[in-house]
């Protein structure tokens, strides 16, 4: 094995409730990080460095990606 190559391994992120209204809560995150909300065009909606909880409240009603340096990306779906 070559120590020279290190293998990045994401974390597991879960996003809860989803479907949700105005607040997300994030779990499996042990330090804190960037997370950006992307819209399907590939456009950033949302930036915010959290560990626990995020408001959603103000992004329309739909269905985005939320990404986070080191975890998983994962689907998001915002009600009205």
């Amino acid at each position: 094995v070559n120590s020279s190559i290190v293998e990045q391994v994401d974390k597991k992120l879960m996003i809860y409730p989803n479907p949700a209204k105005n607040t997300i809560h994030l779990k499996g995150i042990d330090r804190i990080v960037k997370i950006q909300i992307i819209n399907f065009e590939g456009k950033i909606i949302k930036q915010s460095t959290t560990n626990k909880t995020l408001d959603i409240s103000e992004l329309k009603p739909g269905i985005y990606i939320l990404k986070s340096n080191g975890y998983q990306s994962k689907i998001l779906m915002k009600t009205e």
